[in-house]
């Protein structure tokens, strides 16, 4: 039981970096969606980091993004997986 449970969350860790990896390429560049939290196959509280916090004097998204820092941290921790491969994403 515990190893199957194990591999469930692999599988949606794996998930949710390719969904993550495929906002940032799909966005070119601008935007990245972070954080995912969820309780079984419901995903929510995602957060959006991105190079610009401001559109003019706008803020874009909550006080909770953390910007570039999320972004580089997202990709030096990031290792390509099955599900980035099935979206045909590129290998960072």
């Amino acid at each position: 039981m515990v190893q199957c449970v194990a591999m469930y969350v692999s599988t949606m860790r794996e998930k949710c970096e390719s969904l993550a990896h495929f906002s940032y390429e799909q966005s070119h560049k601008e935007f990245i969606v972070l954080d995912m939290q969820g309780t079984g196959y419901k995903l929510y509280d995602p957060e959006i980091a991105t190079k610009n916090l401001l559109d003019g004097d706008e803020l874009l998204f909550s006080t909770g993004s953390l910007s570039t820092m999320s972004i580089n941290n997202f990709f030096d921790n990031h290792v390509c997986n099955d599900f980035c491969d099935i979206l045909g994403l590129k290998k960072l």
